[in-house]
Parts: C-alpha cells; sequence; structure tokens
C-alpha cells in the first residue's frame, strides 16, 4: 500500500497533519495517545515501523493552499521526472482550490471554477498518464434523509464532475447517525459510478 509514488495537494491541512493521520492509520495507534506519547511498547514498535515504511516512500505533500491546475502540473511533472514515476495524484479538496479560485477574482461564482478545475484535472491525467483522486464536498442532505445513503445529487456544486469522473465513491460513517456495535469504527463505500466496470 505504501510503495506508489503519490503526489498530495492537501489544501487545508498541513503536511504534518496529514502525516500523522497516515501514521495512526497504517500503525493502528490511536492518534490522540499518538499525539500525546502515551503508548505501550507494543503501539511503540508499530509506530517506528511505520514511520520507517513511511520514510523510504515516494509520498510527497504539496501543502499550498493556493495551488491552481496549471501549478499542479508543473510540479507534478517535475516530481514525475525526479523520481521517474507517478502513479497518483490526490487533491483534498477540490472545493477548497475552486473557492481560492474565487477569491483570487478568476472566477465570480464555485460553480464555473469547479467545472474549470475538473476539466483541467483531466487534460493533466492524460498529460502525465496518472490516474488523479478528487475529494469532494458532499451535501448536508445526506444527514437528515432516511438512511443516509448518498446520491448524485449530493455531488455539493459539482455537477460536471459527476459526469467527468470515471469512478465515484461515496465514504459514509454511519456510526454518526446509528451508533450500534454492527456500525462502530466501520466507513460504508457507495459506488454510485463505474465507467469501466463490467455489469
Amino acid at each position: 500500500r505504501m510503495n506508489g509514488a503519490v503526489y498530495y495537494c492537501s489544501i487545508e491541512s498541513s503536511a504534518e497533519k496529514i502525516v500523522q493521520r497516515i501514521l495512526a492509520s497504517e500503525s493502528r495507534v490511536d492518534s490522540m495517545r499518538m499525539r500525546r506519547g502515551y503508548m505501550d511498547e507494543d503501539e511503540w514498535a508499530r509506530l517506528a515501523k511505520t514511520l520507517l515504511d513511511l520514510s523510504i516512500t515516494n509520498f510527497v505533500v504539496d501543502e499550498d493552499a493556493s495551488i491552481t491546475p496549471d501549478i499542479l502540473l508543473s510540479r507534478a511533472r517535475q516530481y514525475k521526472a525526479l523520481i521517474g514515476r507517478l502513479d497518483l495524484i490526490v487533491i483534498d479538496h477540490i472545493h477548497l482550490m475552486a473557492r481560492r479560485m474565487v477569491d483570487g477574482k478568476r472566477f465570480r461564482d464555485i460553480r464555473p471554477a469547479i467545472s474549470y478545475i475538473g476539466a483541467r484535472l483531466i487534460e493533466i491525467a492524460k498529460i502525465l498518464h496518472v490516474p488523479i483522486l478528487t475529494l469532494v464536498q458532499a451535501s448536508r442532505a445526506i444527514d437528515t434523509r432516511a438512511g443516509h445513503v448518498p446520491t448524485m445529487a449530493d455531488l455539493a456544486e459539482s455537477a460536471d464532475l459527476e459526469r467527468d469522473a470515471e469512478i465515484v465513491i461515496f465514504l459514509v460513517r454511519h456510526e454518526l447517525y446509528e451508533p450500534t456495535d454492527e456500525n462502530r469504527g466501520k466507513i460504508r463505500l457507495y459506488f454510485l459510478k463505474n465507467r469501466d466496470a463490467s455489469t
């Protein structure tokens, strides 16, 4: 899982926070215990191994909050040339990138900004021959809907992304709505679109 070359654009969180989350998840150590240093011997050993594994990976976090698709293309291209490969680009998340472009007066509204970003990301994927995973803000309607099952309409302000995306996956923590033993610690994946999947 940690041997790919990944370029991670974190527009909201710092690189330090991203790495902390990865370490906690991969080592299966509670993030609060890790931050405070209150860990037993086994947890320290797992954390040390995960840290070593991460230190030799080609995983880079770009925490530039003002990054645009054009800047992303330039930096990702340089990264690919430097290490000789690029397996995945992650954008966390596309609404923040769009809002920064609206604030910078490149667009008057977030919808055309998202549409532009989506189209440019398709071009970047083709130029660099790399898949791009974009995180998207979902509609709050999921919170009040019976069953809390997402639909395509929940891609907030992102209708063009629904059209352009190869795959659309919603992640829902039903534990937030129904805190049962069955739901505890689980995330349910809803595949709402998979263009190349066989039927």
